[in-house]
């Protein structure tokens, strides 16, 4: 990268780049904040602003097709009147998107990626990106490659060859490169084309020119519709509109799939039912027959709605017609048709269809080799046989585009969760299965899907290799169904033990044979920091603060034994089991040095009883909401003890029972960032979990609170090993009362203790800022302690233990 480039890209390497800041990128995007938090990306694009489709085509009346109900975002309600919407208004909920989701700072716009090669031995992906402004190449890498590009060529249109083009004197335009300054009022306008851009064409244009016909070779069905929803428009007014928006998607989305499987199963009674409904907003003796009567089956094409019956509004008034006939040629004032008849036309718009680029037009290469995209197969729709670390989002024919992209994104980040648990750095679709036969990649009459289909991957008979267009199977293949699957190959990456790095990204390393999950940012040169999460978490718990304390320290965080990735220790959990488990890994790691050690919850309890396990290795303690103080346990902790709760949590491998046992655990979860406790509680759903939680608990604490030789255990320990204490509580804590802020001092009397206001059980998580600020000023006055040279009991130690 030339220093020019570097000083007008942030991009450098990130773990995930998303090709495309239209609707698929953007909410691939949102999807990666939501649900893997901690993982770097960028979205790049090269035209100049978000919006994609919305953006790039600016003609009149520009709309939805189909509903914002579900072709907006499963996790941003649409709350505007219109269900069918405005091109303006989409752009508008894009914008707030990006807004909300805090997308601005990982936009790199004006950035085409002209081509992409995976390194097999690097696991990553070479990008080389132009440069809109000047054509500058440059490369930038990443670990996984996106592409929310859709199928549009954004350069060109697709107008066929029609004779005697050049001897028309009046203007001719293609609606994807709509002149803004076309004044179209009193003329005469013919729209060639019967597609969805033709229908939204015609009543827009007709409020301001003298007549626009729309001239087709062969009817489409066209379906009115209104275009505010009042069901949508009604639940929005009784209920919370996240609620009321879930009920609308639902009922729309069951609307969708029965009028296409009626469709599809009673083609001529749905033949019927339009006509009717094509007459009723039609004039009376009009020839409906002749101008929207397909040859074809409801849905072997996309069906086109109008909104409020605009189109049929604007022939029943003459300000519009439509024709049904075959074009001869063009000549000096309009087109010659088959039947002799000529169209006068001043302007001529070809609304003609699209050129296809598949992926935008990136050339990919594996090891220095092209794929031939034509020759791979299509793994769930997403993926492409043969390509390592690739996805892709195409969006539904027959329901709105958004939904698969939801699904598709929701799926690659569990992809992406698999991966870190094992500790994968690549994962290819093998499609090696003998009995699979190949068929095109879209399966419908429309003329811009005939004209793709050497250009796409192909799908295959069965199996993962099916192109779905229908939401119902794709939501369980994509959001339920295992990510293990024997057509999935995956494989480590290289370096990926070299601990004295950063592991910007959770890792999973071999602990004493036990696969444990760490992650490690920072200078390996500054002041150590060990992060703890509580009871049945994970590292996660801390996503808002590496980035906050790495500037300064070196951060290190891990799954405990038996929670989120990490196996457990084979012998029963103990908090000196857990205690033991941490240094095991700190030695994996070579980290000998004392850490200031800071354990939210069970992570506390177990930052103290690393205290009294090896003195040597603590440095300094911050205690976050900690188990370990009160006299007493709160409700759910106690809940924890019963059996009972140990079989509630031997099912949250389930998403129910997860989120059952999350809102037992945490019952003030609505104060923490939803984004990361949703992805936490994922990761937390382990199957280990329900043994060392319940085990834990009861090593803890017994029904009647903290186990009293536990306490006597720590408050010994902390007498003969003082360190630097800084207990931090939530006032709203309903896990571990913050009550127990005041047992603190009777552990650690020479303890700075704070309260937090507005705060529950996980500051770290609910307020970031506030949190790092403080645990940062703690840091900075903690006396740091030299490296011990041996280990527990040494005499180094005694002296160390000596001087505080």
């Amino acid at each position: 990268m030339s220093a020019d480039a570097a000083t007008t890209m942030k991009l450098g390497h990130v773990d995930v780049l998303v090709v495309g800041a239209g609707i698929s990128g953007i909410g691939m995007a949102c999807h990666l904040k939501r649900r893997q938090p901690d993982r770097t990306f960028a979205i790049v694009d090269s035209r100049d602003s978000i919006g994609g489709t919305w953006d790039l085509f600016r003609y009149p009346g520009i709309r939805s097709d189909s509903d914002l109900h579900t072709f907006g975002f499963e996790f941003k309600p649409w709350t505007r009147d219109n269900a069918i919407a405005n091109g303006d208004e989409i752009l508008d909920y894009l914008h707030e998107t990006v807004a909300e989701n805090d997308l601005a700072r990982h936009l790199d716009l004006g950035h085409k990626v002209v081509r992409a090669d995976f390194s097999s031995a690097e696991a990553r992906w070479t990008v080389t990106l132009e440069r809109a402004s000047d054509g500058e190449q440059f490369d930038v890498t990443c670990g996984v490659l996106f592409s929310g590009a859709g199928y549009y060529d954004y350069a060109r249109g697709h107008t066929p060859h029609f004779e005697g083009r050049e001897d028309f004197r009046g203007q001719i335009v293609h609606p994807q490169l709509w002149p803004e300054d076309l004044d179209y009022t009193g003329k005469k306008v013919v729209i060639i084309g019967s597609g969805a851009t033709a229908v939204t064409l015609l009543p827009a244009l007709a409020e301001k020119a003298g007549h626009v016909t729309m001239l087709q070779r062969s009817p489409g069905y066209i379906v009115p519709i209104p275009r505010k929803d009042p069901i949508a428009n009604s639940l929005r007014r009784l209920l919370p509109s996240p609620v009321a928006y879930r009920i609308t998607r639902r009922i729309n989305i069951n609307r969708m799939k029965l009028l296409y499987n009626l469709s599809q199963r009673y083609p001529k009674q749905i033949r019927r039912l339009i006509r009717k409904l094509n007459a009723m907003v039609l004039p009376k003796g009009y020839e409906v027959d002749t101008h929207f009567n397909p040859h074809y089956g409801p849905w072997d094409q996309r069906l086109c709605v109008v909104p409020d019956a605009d189109m049929f509004k604007a022939i029943s008034s003459g300000d519009a017609s439509v024709v049904t006939d075959r074009i001869v040629r063009f000549t000096e004032g309009g087109i010659l048709l088959a039947s002799g008849e000529e169209l006068a036309a001043d302007i001529i718009v070809t609304a003609t269809g699209f050129h296809i680029l598949p992926f935008g037009g990136i050339a990919l290469e594996v090891d220095g080799k092209p794929v031939d995209l034509p020759s791979r197969m299509v793994y769930k729709s997403m993926m492409v046989s043969g390509v390592p670390n690739f996805a892709f989002a195409m969006g539904y024919l027959n329901y709105s585009w958004t939904l698969k992209v939801d699904l598709v994104a929701e799926y690659l980040c569990r992809l992406l969760a698999h991966m870190d648990r094992h500790g994968y750095a690549a994962v290819t679709p093998h499609a090696d299965d003998p009995t699979l036969t190949r068929r095109p990649f879209l399966e419908m009459e429309s003329g811009w899907v005939g004209r793709s289909k050497d250009l796409y991957p192909q799908q295959g008979s069965h199996g993962p290799w099916t192109v779905d267009q229908s939401y119902a199977p794709d939501r369980v293949r994509l959001s339920k169904a295992p990510i293990e699957d024997s057509a999935l190959r995956f494989t480590t990456g290289p370096g990926r033990l070299a601990v004295t790095g950063r592991m910007t990204t959770p890792t999973m390393i071999d602990v004493q044979g036990r696969p444990t999950r760490v992650r490690v940012e920072g200078d390996p040169a500054s002041p150590p920091v060990l992060l703890l999460h509580g009871i049945g978490r994970s590292l996660e718990d801390w996503s808002p603060q590496y980035a906050r304390l790495a500037d300064t320290h070196r951060v290190i965080a891990l799954d405990l034994p038996g929670s989120g990735f990490s196996a457990r220790v084979p012998e029963p959990t103990t908090l000196e089991v857990l205690a033991r488990g941490v240094l095991e890994t700190l030695d994996t790691l070579g980290e000998g040095r004392p850490l200031h050690v800071i354990g939210n919850s069970l992570g506390g309890a177990v930052a103290m009883q690393l205290l009294a396990l090896d003195p040597g290795r603590v440095a300094s303690l911050v205690l976050v909401d900690s188990a370990g103080f009160g006299a007493k346990v709160a409700l759910p902790l106690r809940l924890l003890a019963l059996p009972v709760f140990g079989e509630l949590m031997s099912r949250r491998t389930t998403r129910g029972g997860a989120r059952m046992a999350e809102r037992l655990i945490f019952a003030d979860r609505t104060l923490a960032t939803g984004a990361r406790i949703e992805h936490a509680m994922d990761i937390a759903g382990q199957p280990d979990t329900s043994t060392v939680v319940l085990e834990t608990t009861r090593a803890l604490a017994t029904v009647r609170g903290i186990k009293p030789e536990w306490r006597a255990q720590l408050t010994a320990a902390v007498a003969k090993h003082p360190r630097p204490t800084l207990v931090i509580w939530g006032d709203r804590d309903r896990i571990v009362p913050a009550v127990d802020l005041e047992s603190a001092h009777r552990v650690f009397p020479h303890a700075e203790t704070q309260l937090l206001t507005g705060v529950g059980h996980m500051p770290q998580l609910e307020s970031p800022d506030d949190f790092a600020a403080r645990v940062l000023a703690f840091l900075a006055d903690a006396e740091p302690i030299p490296a011990s040279k041996g280990r527990r009991g040494s005499a180094r130690e005694e002296e160390l233990d000596g001087q505080h």
